[in-house]
């Protein structure tokens, strides 16, 4: 962004703060909000492309993903949600030092507790060893490879099996026909 365009949103932020509306609809004090953007704010979505797409950029730039011919994939994307993709540990390396660098230079903080890797050498049919991976002061919490993680709404396992898809989609399902066959 220009500065132009940062200091005419500059105000809009400056005295930004929230406040909690209890059961009794009585409002809270005041809290200012320091870090972030308000939810619901019609510019945070615009603002959260900005950084998003300066991230993707970025990463384009400094290579080291899965390579399908001449083209190089590094990011998979969706809103605030990326997956890393490379076929080995150190491209791995190499695209979480520079998400690391990006965020230090944008200011944005990594929530490590939300931030999981899993690798699988699908030749070979087993996990890699991903224990030196690093993220800026720390390190990534690994998943197994057969440990199934929700993304875009949907459980699966690193190796594709849907079994715990099926599983969630079921118990709700039962749950749903539970509810509406209460007397």
């Amino acid at each position: 962004m220009n500065e132009k365009d940062v200091q005419a949103i500059e105000p809009y932020y400056e005295h930004m703060h929230v406040q909690v509306i209890h059961a009794s609809v009585e409002k809270s004090a005041k809290i200012p909000l320091l870090r972030g953007l308000r939810q619901g704010c019609p510019l945070s979505t615009i603002l959260g492309r900005v950084v998003v797409n300066a991230m993707l950029r970025w990463l384009d730039f400094k290579r080291g993903g899965l390579s399908q011919g001449d083209v190089v994939i590094t990011t998979l994307c969706l809103a605030n949600d990326f997956t890393l993709m490379t076929t080995n540990v150190q491209d791995m390396n190499v695209l979480l030092a520079s998400v690391n660098s990006y965020c230090k230079w944008a200011g944005v903080k990594i929530n490590l507790s939300k931030t999981e890797v899993t690798g699988y050498d699908y030749k070979r049919q087993c996990p890699l060893d991903l224990s030196s991976l690093e993220l800026g002061n720390g390190k990534p919490k690994i998943a197994m490879p057969w440990d199934p993680f929700k993304y875009l709404k949907v459980h699966f396992t690193s190796t594709g099996d849907l079994t715990s898809e099926r599983h969630y989609v079921r118990k709700k399902t039962l749950d749903s026909i539970k509810q509406l066959t209460k007397p």
